[in-house]
């Protein structure tokens, strides 16, 4: 169930396919990896993405996050080539430092809602993210824009889902 840190610090791993369905548990499974280019999907169940792809700095794609998952602190962190986010489901109630260095990173999409505490520095030294880039669910917008510089980013970075 559990593949923390399998893969951690292995530079010359360029992909991974085929995660077993029982794994609940990815923290820092490729962290350090900066050779991985190709995410694997993520198995529905999984809970805890925290540092999983971490220092992946030939990242371009990040894989979809399943709704089961919780836990996103530091998952793309200084991920320096991340051009495509995932959506960042409802579930996640932790997310500090998630994109923390994602230099290139355009635009993101949050489904989950604002926990005071559990997102700091989310969006921190990400030059990409232009005002409107990041997608909060209706009605959240207030949340989140009360918490920019927490986040490390501003309030013009927000804007409310049409749904």
């Amino acid at each position: 169930t559990s593949m923390e840190y399998c893969f951690g610090g292995c530079t010359n791993l360029v992909s991974v396919e085929n995660i077993p369905s029982g794994v609940v548990n990815m923290k820092g499974s490729f962290e350090g990896c900066t050779g991985l280019t190709g995410a694997p999907s993520i198995p529905s169940g999984v809970t805890t993405m925290q540092s999983c792809f971490n220092g992946c700095t030939s990242l371009t794609t990040a894989p979809a996050v399943p709704e089961s998952v919780t836990t996103l602190g530091f998952c793309f962190a200084k991920c320096t080539e991340l051009t495509n986010a995932p959506i960042v489901p409802a579930a996640v109630n932790t997310m500090f430092n998630c994109f923390n260095g994602c230099s290139k990173l355009p635009s993101v999409t949050l489904k989950c809602n604002y926990v005071p505490g559990s997102f700091n520095l989310a969006f921190d030294n990400c030059p990409a993210l232009g005002a409107n880039s990041i997608t909060v669910p209706k009605g959240k917008l207030s949340a989140y824009t009360a918490a920019a510089s927490v986040m490390g980013t501003t309030e013009d970075k927000f804007k409310e889902a049409a749904d």
